[in-house]
């Protein structure tokens, strides 16, 4: 229905949101700490932080993308590749 689509909108923005937030608290650290990158998404105080289907981030660094670390949720289906609501939702966008 209708609704639906709009509820996993509403999921794909809100992951691609929290993706933005724990990525910039990355870039920090990196910056101001001059520190490797961290092994978990622990030591940003992200570990605890579920994707809107209440799956765990997926961190991993280094990247395998245009970035130094990638973190991505694997969407509705929680398997990589996808499409509609099954999409992963990536830093690498």
């Amino acid at each position: 229905t209708k609704y639906v689509g709009y509820v996993e909108k509403a999921r794909v923005a809100h992951a691609v949101a929290e993706i933005r937030e724990i990525s910039q608290l990355l870039d920090a650290m990196a910056l101001t700490e001059s520190k490797n990158l961290p092994d978990s998404l622990a030591y940003v105080d992200a570990a605890t932080m579920l994707d809107p289907w209440g799956r765990p981030y997926q961190y991993r660094a280094p990247g395998e993308h245009v970035r130094p670390f990638d973190v991505f949720s694997l969407g509705a289906d929680c398997a990589p590749g996808g499409s509609g609501k099954d999409t992963d939702v990536t830093s690498w966008y």
